[in-house]
């Protein structure tokens, strides 16, 4: 897992969330695709998720903005942990547990 957070870091004027997703979506390429959005006008949020399942293993990138910050996740799933995790969720959460 990679993150990046970006502080006090205020929107352009006059950018919009769909310019910004446009940027977003343009420099990941062809192989990222949009898995879900999310914009909440109550608090500024805007949330992207992309999926990238071009590889043997499952890619996601997490992209969430506020008013003055940014945050993003890039994780990376190997595809038997996925498989393992979609067969028995409780049981892989108790296994990382025991892990960590």
């Amino acid at each position: 897992m990679k993150i990046a957070v970006f502080q006090h870091m205020p929107r352009p004027r006059g950018s919009s969330d769909t310019e910004f997703e446009q940027r977003v979506t343009s420099s990941l390429g062809p192989e990222w695709l949009r898995f879900v959005r999310v914009r909440s006008h109550e608090s500024g949020q805007f949330t992207i998720i992309y999926t990238n399942a071009a590889e043997k293993d499952l890619k996601m990138m997490i992209v969430a903005l506020q008013p003055d910050d940014a945050t993003v996740v890039q994780v990376k799933l190997k595809s038997s942990d996925l498989k393992r995790w979609i067969d028995d969720p409780e049981g892989m959460a108790d296994q990382n547990d025991h892990e960590n």
